[in-house]
């Protein structure tokens, strides 16, 4: 799940986004009393993203929005780029922390461009939730 927030001269009339990668792929190796042996590797097809939900704005979210939102992903934020970038992808470079708190350093993949970005997650019991 992507969320997105608002900002600058648009953010009275626009939404915050819940975005859903419907078509993704990960493994995760979690060495629980050795946690930088772990590691976290995700792909997501660049074609999969879906808006779910859509908070404030001045009005709800129609379909008509949501499609223009989908245009706009595919069109100007992805520029076209699924023959080319098919995938965006996350490779952990680091993990540490404990199952109840815990960081993910890694190398985030969109367009062809990677830069280093960090997680912060929460474990409860045997699930693991980003936080």
């Amino acid at each position: 799940m992507i969320k997105t927030g608002r900002a600058g001269l648009g953010r009275k009339a626009g939404h915050d986004l819940t975005i859903e990668a419907t078509r993704w792929s990960g493994e995760v190796v979690a060495a629980v009393s050795d946690p930088g042996r772990s590691s976290v590797h995700v792909s997501v097809e660049t074609g999969s993203l879906e808006v779910r939900e859509a908070t404030g704005g001045l009005k709800p979210l129609s379909d008509t929005d949501r499609a223009e939102i989908k245009r706009t992903l595919e069109d100007k934020a992805l520029l076209h780029v699924a023959e080319e970038h098919p995938t965006i992808t996350f490779r952990s470079t680091g993990v540490a922390g404990t199952p109840q708190s815990f960081e993910i350093t890694g190398d985030l993949t969109i367009k062809g461009r990677t830069h280093p970005v960090a997680v912060h997650g929460k474990g409860n019991g045997g699930n693991l939730m980003r936080g």
